[in-house]
């Protein structure tokens, strides 16, 4: 996995050292622009990376933590409040 990732880093590098160069040269708002870009791409391309694919490391080989709720899984306190106000209409 990781050499597959380590295959385009050069590429990156030299893309986002075209922005840093152009930014250098640049003047004014332009210039500003172009520094906001290079960060943006630096983080993304360049540093993030490497988290990412730490993090997926890591899930992968510890497993996902059993305290964290799915964006679509809900607390037992929600399923019984909604039970609560359901019952509630049926009795209406």
């Amino acid at each position: 996995m990781q050499r597959n990732r380590q295959r385009g880093v050069a590429g990156d590098e030299q893309f986002v050292a075209g922005f840093r160069a152009r930014a250098m040269a640049a003047q004014g708002t332009e210039a500003r622009s172009l520094w906001i870009k290079y960060r943006q791409l630096t983080a993304g391309r360049l540093i993030s990376r490497d988290f990412n694919a730490a993090l997926l490391q890591k899930v992968l080989e510890e497993g996902s933590s059993a305290r964290t709720v799915a964006p679509y899984d809900f607390s037992p306190d929600v399923i019984a409040k909604v039970r609560e106000r359901l019952r509630a209409r049926e009795n209406l």
